[in-house]
């Protein structure tokens, strides 16, 4: 059973770790995306389960959230095989829309991303592209997989800011405002719980219905259809192109746990590279003056805030990591600010205005760390 980690007492009553059959079993890339529809009650699967898993949520939590935002909905009714999470969904100035395959749905979504005042929101969590912090691409969020993680990630983070009031932090990864939120968040609540409840229907009042659908009558599955979660271009890793010696070959190795750690928590790999080279140029050996370790440069503070053996190799990075996400959270993924947050504390940034800190230490480090960005991210260009 994956447990709630930080808001425990609120939610694991409400959230079982099986759901009862109501949802179609869809797949991605051969994982069902909604439970099997088998005995009547399964286990959510892994693809559901280790998004959420990794940012200390319940899976079901995250399946109600998505049946919300892309869910297809048939007579009104979530019951019977008659709705599903749709990977293909795209959400433009509030209008949902259901395309029958990921070449379609891209295309809109060039169209879509074209005009810069365009509110858009994608895939399976319709996470809105404003969240893409450090760089990413809207086509990125078609990916189903990486969908999830953000999505789970912003949802974390709205529970962490939000700890008394569970359903305003849920809600706050798309919705615009505090009121809005709790709706939203009250909305997937409603949905998880009913989820809950072993063989029972129940009106689909909870899940947004679609103002559009897609021009085509029948809405293949993505495994009919032939869309999978590889299709379109590969993520290109920073760390595996050699050839541009970006990253020195004995740097390699910890490069890799960098950008693995990245990918699993939602930060831009170059940009969690970036500060690992001006933490540590990637030395676990690495101890400053003010007892920061490791390739992170983790302080006591903030490795106890995390849970994490500074001096363990993977812990450091995973919470140097995870630190990053969270200052992005509370930056609005400004990528200056959450350098000069992870230089200088949060708290830093915050006193002054929200904006970098009048240290010379701060005022220094940041462009090095931009800069430093700009490079990886040259290193995924073919």
């Amino acid at each position: 059973m994956i447990k709630c980690a930080w808001f425990a007492g609120v939610l694991c009553g409400v959230l079982a770790t099986t759901v009862p059959v109501h949802a179609a079993p869809e797949t991605i890339d051969g994982a069902p995306v909604g439970p099997p529809d088998s005995h009547g009650q399964a286990s959510l699967p892994s693809v559901w389960a280790e998004p959420a898993g990794a940012q200390g949520i319940e899976p079901n939590l995250l399946y109600a959230a998505a049946l919300s935002a892309s869910g297809r909905i048939a007579n009104g009714r979530i019951a019977n095989g008659q709705a599903a999470p749709w990977p293909w969904t795209l959400v433009v100035d509030g209008r949902r829309v259901h395309y029958a395959t990921r070449e379609d749905a891209q295309r809109a979504l060039d169209d879509a991303s074209s005009d810069a005042a365009t509110d858009l929101a994608v895939g399976l969590l319709a996470v809105p592209v404003r969240h893409l912090w450090f760089g990413g691409t809207p086509a990125e969020l078609l990916d189903p997989a990486r969908n999830l993680a953000r999505g789970a990630a912003l949802i974390a983070v709205g529970l962490r800011a939000y700890p008394s009031n569970p359903a305003r932090g849920i809600g706050q990864y798309r919705a615009a405002s505090d009121t809005a939120a709790e709706t939203l968040g009250a909305r997937i609540l409603a949905l998880a719980a009913a989820l809950s409840e072993p063989g029972s229907g129940f009106a689909a009042s909870p899940v947004e219905a679609p103002e559009q659908s897609s021009e085509r009558p029948a809405v293949p599955s993505p495994a009919s259809s032939g869309a999978t979660a590889q299709d379109g271009p590969r993520i290109r890793t920073v760390v595996a192109r050699h050839q541009n010696h970006c990253i020195a070959p004995d740097k390699q190795p910890v490069a890799a746990l960098v950008e693995a750690a990245a990918r699993r928590h939602g930060v831009d790999p170059a940009f969690a590279l970036a500060i690992a080279r001006r933490e540590s140029a990637f030395r676990q050996t690495a101890v400053s003056p003010k007892g920061a370790t490791g390739v992170m440069q983790l302080m006591p503070a903030t490795a106890a805030r995390y849970g994490a053996n500074p001096r363990d190799l993977e812990q450091n990075i995973d919470a140097g990591v995870r630190y990053l996400r969270d200052l992005a959270g509370m930056f609005d993924g400004d990528p200056a600010l959450v350098a000069a947050g992870y230089n200088a504390g949060e708290g830093a940034v915050i006193k002054h205005g929200y904006r970098i800190p009048p240290y010379r230490e701060t005022r220094t480090y940041v462009p090095r760390v931009l800069e430093s960005r700009s490079e990886y991210l040259q290193c995924r260009q073919p």
